[in-house]
């Protein structure tokens, strides 16, 4: 797991999941050029992991990894408290209409299929971000140390 840091102080935290490096790297390079901080993972299980570790405003995932696959991971991150929040998008070879449906009941706010205009991910990012702002505990009234600005 690698970690790139954009310049900016207090920058959107994005978790990128996909077991193909040159994409994760293509994607990571494009969102930390755009001023946000990104963490990179290869796996559905590692995905969970740092999630839970670095409390992401976005994650992006990947469906088809070996190991634990993305829609799995997805659930879990669902079935978390500390994670329930946080929104996930999907990016996949598939995009047929039994597989953007599995990944909405798996707890997904988004799906894009591959291949894809880094451009357009970068608006579905964002557009993601503003819709999905960061969580508040209901306890503390605190923003669970995710506040960002872009």
């Amino acid at each position: 797991m690698g970690t790139a840091v954009a310049s900016e102080k207090q920058t959107a935290r994005i978790l990128i999941v996909d077991d193909d490096p040159d994409l994760r790297g293509l994607v990571a390079h494009k969102l930390v050029k755009a001023g946000f901080e990104v963490i990179e993972t290869d796996n559905g299980l590692a995905a969970v992991d740092a999630a839970l570790a670095c409390l992401p405003n976005l994650v992006i995932l990947d469906i088809m990894m070996p190991g634990q696959d993305g829609l799995t991971a997805c659930e879990q991150l669902r079935a978390d408290p500390a994670t329930a929040g946080i929104p996930v998008m999907l990016l996949s070879a598939l995009g047929q209409p039994d597989a953007v449906r599995s990944g909405v009941m798996a707890g997904a706010v988004h799906h894009m299929v591959k291949p894809f205009s880094l451009e357009t991910l970068l608006a579905s990012v964002r557009s993601l971000l503003r819709v999905h702002p960061t969580p508040v505990d209901p306890t503390t009234g605190s923003d669970l140390g995710r506040s960002f600005h872009w």
